[in-house]
């Protein structure tokens, strides 16, 4: 008989018990580890403009499908969240209407085709039933309700003063 044999099978029988003990104090060794770092302090010493540096982004970029992005967006739930008088205050729209060149403009339009799909006798109907109700005013009384509009609005940018 082999005198190494016992030790062996003994080995044998002692291994997958030390296996697990090692398996549970490593556990508790690297959650007590874990418990005892500070992230705050860690992420405090990183220099994230170093690490964005070095992401290469365009890759996961090209991955994204983006209509399929667009098509999971609910448009009204997300127009619901905007306040477009916020959006229309910060629109400065002197500068396109500056860049329009309204005698180019002027020259396409073909005032012909647009005579001929005006129903002139249905706009004059129109604007005389809408002032059927109303008295006519006079020049005079035409001149002083401008006169009020002026002041009360002040004058605008690049309108002659009335």
């Amino acid at each position: 008989m082999d005198p190494l044999a016992r030790l062996r099978t003994v080995r044998g029988r002692l291994a997958p018990q030390m296996e697990a003990t090692a398996q549970v104090i490593a556990e508790r060794v690297i959650t007590l580890v874990i418990d005892a770092v500070d992230l705050n302090a860690i992420l405090a010493r990183i220099d994230l403009n170093a690490v964005l540096r070095r992401v290469e982004i365009e890759e996961p970029i090209d991955r994204i499908k983006i209509n399929e992005v667009l098509a999971r967006i609910d448009m009204n739930a997300l127009l619901a969240q905007v306040d477009l008088n916020a959006v229309l205050e910060r629109v400065d729209l002197e500068e396109p209407i500056d860049r329009v060149d309204l005698n180019g403009l002027l020259d396409r339009v073909d005032v012909n085709q647009i005579v001929q799909q005006v129903d002139v006798n249905e706009v004059i109907a129109r604007r005389s039933a809408g002032r059927a109700h109303r008295p006519r005013r006079c020049y005079r009384q035409i001149l002083q309700r401008d006169r009020k509009r002026h002041v009360r609005r002040g004058p605008q940018p690049d309108r002659r003063d009335r």
